[in-house]
């Protein structure tokens, strides 16, 4: 069976330390998800889709008070840190030109507010993980890009989280 073949590659490809990051990262952004559309930031009607930008202006404000102001020196270090590997080493996008797979920088237009591209980064880190692209690679969290960003990326949903207390209750909520 492939997918039987494919988890058996997986499970050579990574240690114990870079699974776990790898299910974390997919596991928070999923049920962040959930917890997103179970307090009605969506899109469409029928079809629904999670609608990230309703949800961020939300917490636009918090969130740069958050920044701003003076927290536990720790946390409010990993998440300045965790924020500046995300906006200075962003993940690329995979686009296809003459039917060749490239990487490249994320264009945004002007006036797009920090907080929607650290959206939109994080939004790409899961889209490459998940398509693939980057299970080919090490997470080694010593001199892997990828670590960190996935790493990163967990740090500023789980801050996210803090600002919002009911897409905290629902992605808190026992799963049944």
């Amino acid at each position: 069976m492939h997918s039987k073949k494919f988890l058996a590659y997986y499970n050579n490809q990574f240690n114990v330390t870079e699974k776990e990051l790898i299910l974390e990262f997919f596991l928070s952004f999923s049920r962040f998800e959930y917890a997103l559309k179970a307090c009605n930031f969506i899109n469409g009607n029928s079809r629904i889709a999670v609608n990230w930008d309703k949800y961020i202006a939300t917490i636009s404000s918090a969130f740069d008070q958050t920044l701003n102001k003076e927290l536990d020196e720790t946390l409010n270090k990993e998440l300045d840190e965790a924020i500046n590997f995300i906006m200075t080493k962003p993940p690329k996008i995979q686009r296809s030109i003459k039917n060749k797979l490239i990487w490249e920088l994320r264009i945004f237009p002007k006036n797009t507010s920090s907080i929607k591209k650290l959206r939109l980064h994080i939004t790409d880190i899961r889209n490459n993980l998940f398509h693939g692209s980057k299970l080919d690679e090490n997470l080694n969290p010593a001199t892997s890009r990828n670590y960190n960003l996935l790493n990163s990326a967990i740090i500023v949903l789980n801050n996210w989280l803090e600002l919002s207390p009911d897409v905290k209750k629902y992605f808190s909520a026992p799963i049944i």
